[in-house]
């Protein structure tokens, strides 16, 4: 099964990915098509060290990058997984606004 996730650089943008075959000392992650064609990316773009932000676990963890190709890349876990409290979660959402035209900041909170 596919989780979503996103990819924390010190200087670039957030990056949504599929986190994909994860065990306990790694994963493989891929850039999704729509993330690709906007950014120009590939998983050669990605830095080789990252946090990797984990919406479904509300928790984020440190890796690296051990291997790519074309928009896949398997990471190695180089942290244990940290839960954020509840205060990161809102600093999280406006990444939607990012990713998705048109979404504002108040994106998934009731009017």
């Amino acid at each position: 099964m596919d989780i979503g996730g996103t990819i924390l650089g010190k200087k670039a943008p957030p990056v949504p990915c599929c986190i994909r075959d994860s065990s306990s000392s790694g994963a493989r992650l891929t850039l999704s098509e729509g993330n690709s064609y906007r950014w120009g990316m590939k998983a050669t773009g990605i830095p080789d060290r990252f946090k990797l932000f984990m919406p479904a676990e509300n928790s984020e963890v440190d890796c690296e990058v051990v291997w790519r190709s074309g928009k896949n890349f398997g990471v190695r876990f180089v942290s244990p997984a940290r839960l954020l409290g509840k205060a990161a979660l809102p600093d999280t959402v406006p990444i939607a606004a990012q990713v998705i035209p048109g979404a504002s900041r108040t994106f998934g909170k009731k009017s």
